[in-house]
């Protein structure tokens, strides 16, 4: 019984204590470019400024969300002393609520260790370090919320199928909520609308098709939830600014922007970050093509076999998360390298159907797509697409793990001495691997969580990580 109630508590005392390193890691160092700016332009809007008419720079569009949070802190405190810690602290509690939400949906189905292992990496995860309320961080976060609201709909509709879906609240207040958040992360990147829109006109197609239509009310909720609050939003903007207005000086606004790529030059950036390294990069292609042949011939996968590949996808994954740790301007390309781990181990899958990798759905697709968006719509390059690899990695945790669950203890009683024999090899082997998949995913975590304590962000010298704010 008390190892019952420590293995219930555990994950929520690591949540507990990775608040309290992040509390007091937030008192050093200071970003002098981004973070700084993000605070003045609520301090603009706060005491006036026009948006789209005083300012120009893009970062603009999502700073009406800070508004409510910069005029809280002065009408409590009277002043703007302490508003960069007031920030991190702000954040910090929205990331860490995300963080026990997410470990709370996600475990119903993957267990304390996977879900644990996501709520920590997104919680000591943050774009480029800045630690206070960036458009990459709010963005992170209610991307991942919208994500875990459709998870939440879908466990409901699984577990408690009916003619009209989920039942009671359920059915209307988590996909509601779920396209609410996704209306915030398009607040913090406007291009955000382009998965969304997607995701929407797929679903609809689908549901068209198979002649199931009710299966499509879910999103109908979502686009109401995300309605409302784009009418909140365009509300403020209106009512301090005429569309016409708004509309005469977006081409000052897109001037700002930065570099002005074309589509051509997005994607080769894109696609030149992916590889880690040529050796891990050509490795685990090699590895994906040997599979996919090895699938097509029908060819038995065993224990053995899978052990042997995973060892091998190892190597590389440690590879590629050393090269960027090392001597990559942006160390958190480590969740690319375990995305790029994981394809060969769902390859392993007995079934590789999305039906059997929700996952695949939830995370992996929305998470490639939100870093593509980000390659279209920032100028930061890697920083910016690893915001995507990050989500689509906690889809890759579960595939990993799920693909090589803990095994059972051989049966005994209906089984020879020969075959006994054979299925303590081969849940020995498949220990074995459940080992290697754990330490791939603790290996991800551990990088995450060093970066966030150690690292500071590329605008300040490392020795400002010794200075404490006051």
């Amino acid at each position: 019984m008390k190892s019952s109630r420590l293995q219930i508590i555990t994950p929520y005392l690591l949540l507990a204590v990775a608040f309290a390193a992040l509390s007091a890691r937030a008192q050093y160092s200071f970003c002098w470019i981004d973070e700084s700016f993000y605070i003045a332009l609520a301090d603009r809007f706060y005491d006036g400024a026009v948006p789209f008419i005083d300012e120009w720079h893009p970062a603009q569009v999502y700073a009406p969300l800070l508004v409510p949070v910069y005029a809280l802190f002065l009408q409590v405190t009277g002043t703007s002393d302490g508003i960069i810690l007031f920030f991190r602290y702000a954040y910090l509690l929205v990331s860490f609520l995300t963080a026990l939400v997410a470990y709370k949906v996600l475990s119903r189905d993957f267990g304390r260790f996977a879900s644990c292992a996501i709520a920590l990496c997104y919680l000591f995860y943050i774009g480029a370090n800045i630690q206070g309320l960036s458009y990459y961080s709010l963005c992170t976060t209610f991307f991942l919320l919208a994500l875990l609201c459709a998870w939440g709909t879908w466990q409901r509709i699984r577990d408690k199928k009916d003619a009209d879906g989920a039942p009671g609240a359920a059915r209307v207040l988590l996909p509601f909520g779920g396209g609410s958040f996704m209306a915030l992360a398009i607040i913090c990147n406007p291009c955000v609308i382009v998965i969304f829109a997607l995701a929407c006109l797929v679903a609809l197609f689908v549901c068209i098709v198979a002649h199931r239509m009710g299966s499509f009310i879910p999103f109908v909720w979502a686009i109401a939830g995300a309605a409302v609050v784009a009418a909140i939003y365009l509300w403020y903007i209106f009512m301090q600014v005429s569309p016409a207005d708004i509309l005469a000086n977006l081409g000052n606004v897109l001037s700002n922007h930065g570099e002005n790529l074309s589509f051509a030059e997005c994607i080769s950036n894109y696609l030149s970050f992916l590889p880690m390294s040529r050796i891990s990069c050509i490795g685990t292609c090699t590895l994906i093509v040997f599979l996919l042949v090895w699938r097509v011939s029908k060819r038995e996968i065993t224990a053995q076999f899978k052990l042997i590949v995973i060892c091998i996808d190892s190597v590389l994954l440690v590879t590629g998360v050393a090269i960027a740790f090392f001597t990559s301007l942006y160390p958190n390309m480590a969740f690319i390298a375990f995305v790029e781990f994981a394809i060969p181990v769902y390859l392993l899958s007995p079934q590789l159907s999305p039906q059997k990798h929700p996952e695949l759905l939830c995370f992996w697709l929305p998470g490639i797509a939100l870093s593509l968006v980000w390659q279209f719509s920032s100028n930061t390059q890697a920083g910016g697409m690893i915001i995507g690899f990050s989500i689509a990695a906690y889809g890759s945790f579960i595939t990993v793990l799920e693909a090589f669950s803990k095994p059972e203890a051989p049966d005994a009683s209906t089984a020879n001495d020969v075959e006994l024999g054979r299925l303590i090899i081969d849940a020995r082997l498949a220990q074995l691997g459940h080992v290697l998949a754990c330490c791939s995913v603790v290996l991800i975590v551990v990088v995450t969580i060093t970066i966030r304590l150690t690292s500071v962000y590329s605008d300040a010298p490392w020795s400002s990580l010794n200075t404490e704010i006051q």
